[in-house]
Order: structure tokens, then C-alpha cells, then sequence
């Protein structure tokens, strides 16, 4: 775990966001469940933001009702608010119906609206659906819209200046302590850590003294995502499966250090990386290179 960072290993004891950021988010992919011999439910999904489109479709009754659009059509939409989404679909039986719909680690929970609907449609009350294994790799490079996540109500870009406006945003911090020093180009320079609930954000000076910056300029030199409502601009999030990284970011080689394992991407000086366990996500980490 070379590359993976001074700064890493020292904080890992004790995520510019926009509409396109979100466009890979929790809820995108081909979601499926299965009640044997009784029901199959399928939901294509794209999030974008806070908006959620695709298609619904349900075949129950040992495949005597089927509830699916033509092949291509869209006849579910919805908004997205603290994770879970609220949607309508279009029967081709001509009624519309309601459900919410919340992502679970690897799982969908699909629950139908209190209220009903209109016309005729069929819908199960409550299903549980697992999104489909995705394609072979299709990465495209990294950008430093990669370094920025999405966190309630803010968006956190690593680099950003570390100021009031940022951090009235995000809200009062469980926790607010001083990292320790750490050097970067021949220079230390001073890092403290603010915990959240779910996620971590250290602040540092760093590199104040190459630009034309005051010792008391701190920027947002690392965030660490340790929830699963947390995801980053391509969709992996705590709980992801490791092939659902390399499918998104592209193949790279697993590193291991001192019992963890990893797997990271740079860009410049700028690294992501993925702490997993049982081949599982296990936090998220974007960082900077101090080259140690």
C-alpha cells in the first residue's frame, strides 16, 4: 500500500458535487427479486441528483398477470430525500400506482405507498429486490469531480477551502480533534479531524506556504466515508462488492498492509481508495499523496 498515503494509515486508527455527481448514485442498476413458483418483480433504475427514473415490472400469479412496460419505455419516476425514494409507476393495465423504496447495503426494499393508487395495477406490499452484477468494465479516467461527495446537505470536494460557510452547512461535528503533523513535500503541516455521523472530514494548511495563503488557511485534505448512505460520484458506497468497484473505476491491483486490504485509484496527487473486508466496502478514503 505504497501509494496509499501517510496520511491514511496515520488516521485510519484512533464524500464538487452537481446533478452529474449523483448520476451514478445508490439507487442506479438493475434491481431483481424472486418469490419462487409465486412472483418475479424487476426495477431498471437511473438516480440523477435527487430524481429517480426507469421502469417497473411485475409478473405474478404464476405469469398469468404480468405489469411491464414495452421493452425501452420508462414508467417509473420519483424524488429522492434522505436515501429513500419516493416513486410512481404506470400499469399497463392502465392504473398508477405508489411505492417507497429504500437501498439496503446490496439490497431494495420496495414497500407500496399508503395510498393506493388509481385504476387497476398490480403491485406486491412489500418486496425485496438485489441489484444485478454489473457489466464488464467500462471505466472512464478519473476527474476531480471524483473527490467530491455529497453529505446531507452540503457538497465537500477534497481541496475546497476549509471555511465557516462549509462547516455551518454540514452542522455541529461529534467531535473536533487535532491529527497530528504530517509531511508533504520536504514540509509538515498541520491536520485536524471533524466527526460526523458517517463520515469524517481532517482539514489541514496544507501547502500554505507554496501559494499565497495565511498558516491559518486550512482546505479539506481528506474525507472518509464510513456509512452507506454515503456515495461516491460513481455509485460505491460501504457494503459495495469489489467487482462493482473495477466495473466502475476500472481494474487495479488489491494492496495489503498490516491485515487490510485495498484497492485505490490516482489521479495527480489525488487518491481514492477502498478499505474492504470479505470483499465487501468497508469505507471510502480520499486523500492526497504525500509520497511516504
Amino acid at each position: 500500500m505504497k501509494n496509499k498515503v501517510a496520511v491514511i494509515l496515520i488516521f485510519a486508527s484512533p464524500g464538487l458535487f452537481s446533478s452529474q455527481a449523483m448520476a451514478a448514485g445508490e439507487f442506479t442498476g438493475q434491481w431483481t427479486g424472486e418469490e419462487k413458483d409465486q412472483s418475479t418483480m424487476t426495477l431498471q433504475l437511473k438516480q440523477n441528483d435527487n430524481t429517480i427514473t426507469g421502469s417497473y415490472c411485475y409478473i405474478t400469479q404464476n405469469g398469468n398477470r404480468i405489469d411491464c412496460p414495452d421493452e425501452g419505455e420508462n414508467n417509473l419516476k420519483g424524488t429522492i430525500s434522505n436515501h429513500r425514494a419516493s416513486v410512481e409507476f404506470a400499469s399497463s393495465f392502465g392504473g398508477t400506482g405508489y411505492a417507497n423504496l429504500e437501498v439496503e447495503g446490496e439490497k431494495l426494499v420496495w414497500n407500496k405507498a399508503p395510498s393506493s393508487g388509481q385504476g387497476k395495477y398490480y403491485a406486491p406490499q412489500h418486496y425485496t429486490l438485489t441489484k444485478k452484477p454489473l457489466l464488464p468494465s467500462s471505466a472512464s479516467p478519473l476527474s476531480k469531480a471524483d473527490f467530491s461527495v455529497h453529505l446531507d446537505n452540503a457538497t465537500v470536494s477534497l481541496g475546497q477551502p476549509w471555511e465557516p460557510q462549509i462547516i455551518s452547512v454540514l452542522g455541529n461535528a461529534l467531535g473536533d480533534d487535532f491529527a497530528g503533523e504530517v509531511p508533504f513535500d520536504d514540509e509538515n503541516y498541520k491536520f485536524y479531524r471533524h466527526t460526523y455521523s458517517g463520515f469524517d472530514i481532517y482539514s489541514a494548511n496544507l501547502w500554505w506556504d507554496k501559494s499565497d495563503k495565511s498558516v491559518d488557511d486550512y482546505i479539506v485534505a481528506q474525507i472518509t466515508l464510513n456509512s452507506p448512505h454515503y456515495t461516491t460520484r460513481r455509485g460505491i458506497h460501504v457494503g459495495s462488492a469489489a467487482h462493482e468497484i473495477e466495473q466502475l473505476y476500472g481494474p487495479t491491483k488489491k494492496e495489503r498492509s498490516e491485515g487490510e486490504e485495498w484497492l485505490s485509484y490516482v489521479l495527480a496527487k489525488r487518491v481514492i481508495s477502498f478499505e474492504l473486508v470479505n470483499d465487501k466496502v468497508a469505507s471510502v478514503i480520499m486523500t492526497y499523496d504525500n509520497g511516504q
